[in-house]
């Protein structure tokens, strides 16, 4: 199959010596700066990698592999299944420790934001400590991209704080005059 012919909104697919290359880093729009969320992503993709039987080598900040000619894998369904798994991982639900890592923040500015509204909640999720049942908020990737790429929401948001009118900041809006990556 032609290199041209291949297509993937995150893999570079190029012909080399011994086959066709793949080569995946993740980019900051999947990733939100998270070291986290792109150790995640490289997982994920080379677990496809390895179902189809591929040698999977680590470079730098991403993943690569090279198929041989005489490979009878379906190229086509195989980045299908990549961009998939990474469009559906884009739109994950961010843990609180991701959020602090991609906005900068502390865990106690992040409890105090999301309760009292500033940091937008999209559902909760729950672990088992013993007898003990821990929840704690998962965050919108849209909005928490909105905030990452407007560090003067949280600079704003801090001095509120500093100044005692922390529940006086209104979150909407704040991200009025923000626009969208995606």
């Amino acid at each position: 199959m032609s290199v041209a012919a291949l297509h993937s909104r995150y893999v570079t697919i190029d012909d080399g010596a011994a086959g066709i290359v793949l080569s995946f880093t993740p980019p900051r729009e999947l990733t939100l700066g998270s070291a986290r969320r792109a150790r995640e992503a490289r997982r994920r993709v080379a677990g496809l990698l390895r179902r189809h039987r591929l040698k999977v080598s680590a470079k730098e900040e991403g993943i690569r592999t090279t198929i041989p000619p005489q490979a009878t894998i379906d190229l086509v369904d195989l980045l299908s299944a990549i961009d998939e798994a990474l469009d559906a991982f884009r739109q994950e639900r961010l843990y609180p420790k991701v959020v602090e890592e991609i906005l900068e923040i502390t865990p106690r500015e992040r409890r105090r934001w999301t309760k009292d509204g500033r940091l937008p909640k999209s559902g909760t999720g729950s672990f088992r400590r013993g007898q003990q049942s821990i929840h704690f908020a998962l965050h919108p990737p849209q909005e928490i991209a909105r905030l990452s790429n407007n560090p003067g929401i949280i600079v704003a948001w801090r001095k509120a704080d500093a100044q005692g009118s922390g529940a006086a900041v209104n979150y909407e809006n704040s991200v009025t005059t923000v626009e969208t990556i995606y």
